[in-house]
């Protein structure tokens, strides 16, 4: 199913997890939800794009062994440039009346958020979103239970089809990535240390510690492992990131793209280009800790490079 969506308000406050509560409960059968998700809230709010499947096995033994017990619900910009339409899109043609009811809610959410209006014929016809609801009120007025029961009945005969060839999806999915790289870097500030050692012992903690001091701050996707390994750590305070990750991949639960080809390089990135003083104080905090923790040199601009003492006597104003 391919639904579209204008883009009305650009500004998005959904938070994933909520949504998907919405989408199918809190709680089921002494499990509280954990839904397959691409992206998280923060690339949900930057990009207004998020992907979430419910892996039904998880909650009704009943499901195990039959297909399509995980249809993933996706939507994202149909052009990052010009952030004007979404669509929405499921993996199969035919899905299970379960996910149509999760779908659907997952369109009105969305659509509400950026009060746009909803087309499911190609854009040959647009209506509001109470007009889309009354319009499916008979899959949206069940509960995720009756759906589930439902579903149940009709996956040992529904037709599974693609909703996309694979080849295509993967096409369209390099052109996304491409210009979501584009947008993003247009928006993020960059600081580079290369680093002379990759193996270092470091707590996040008092990394945060250095950056903010004693304030509360709440640590995204952080693992003591992989920060220990790999520099792989989101710090977020107020609403801004701080992010290390020399490892040039797409970051599946953050909203950047990383791209490099040298090694022992150690990016940094911000959220947008201007940011606070404090949050300025704490990005140069982080890439000074981490290149005197790799004995590593700074750059702003990949081309020139700072010892730390030459980087903060030129940020003076930032660091006294």
């Amino acid at each position: 199913m391919i639904v579209h969506s204008t883009i009305e308000k650009q500004e998005m406050r959904l938070d994933y997890m909520k949504l998907a509560e919405k989408m199918w409960f809190k709680e089921e059968n002494g499990k509280k939800i954990d839904p397959d998700h691409g992206g998280n809230t923060e690339m949900l709010q930057t990009i207004f794009s998020l992907s979430l499947g419910l892996p039904k096995w998880n909650y009704d033994k009943q499901w195990r062994g039959k297909e399509m017990n995980n249809e993933d619900l996706s939507f994202s910009p149909v052009s990052t440039q010009s952030m004007k339409e979404l669509e929405f899109i499921t993996d199969h043609v035919n899905i299970l009346t379960v996910d149509r009811r999760a779908f659907y809610i997952m369109i009105l959410e969305v659509t509400r958020e950026v009060q746009g209006k909803i087309s499911e014929d190609n854009r040959q016809t647009w209506i509001t979103p109470d007009e889309f609801e009354r319009k499916h009120q008979d899959i949206l007025s069940l509960s995720y239970e009756e759906a589930n029961g439902i579903s149940l009945k009709e996956v040992d005969s529904i037709q599974v089809v693609d909703e996309r060839d694979p080849e295509c999806w993967n096409e369209e999915e390099d052109t996304f990535l491409e210009n979501l790289g584009d947008m993003l870097e247009e928006q993020q500030m960059t600081l580079t240390v290369h680093a002379k050692k990759l193996g270092m012992t470091i707590d996040y903690r008092y990394l945060a510690s250095k950056m903010w001091g004693k304030a509360s701050i709440d640590i995204i996707d952080y693992d003591e492992e992989v920060l220990t390994n790999n520099f792989y750590l989101a710090i977020k305070r107020k609403h801004d990131f701080q992010f290390i990750n020399p490892n040039y991949k797409m970051l599946k639960y953050c909203a950047l793209y990383v791209d490099g080809e040298q090694e022992n390089t150690i990016n940094f990135y911000t959220t947008f280009t201007e940011i606070t003083l404090e949050d300025r104080h704490a990005l140069y905090t982080m890439v000074a800790e981490i290149a005197r923790l790799t004995d590593g040199v700074i750059s702003e601009d990949k081309e020139n490079w700072l010892t730390i003492p030459e980087f903060k006597k030129r940020h003076e104003e930032v660091f006294k």
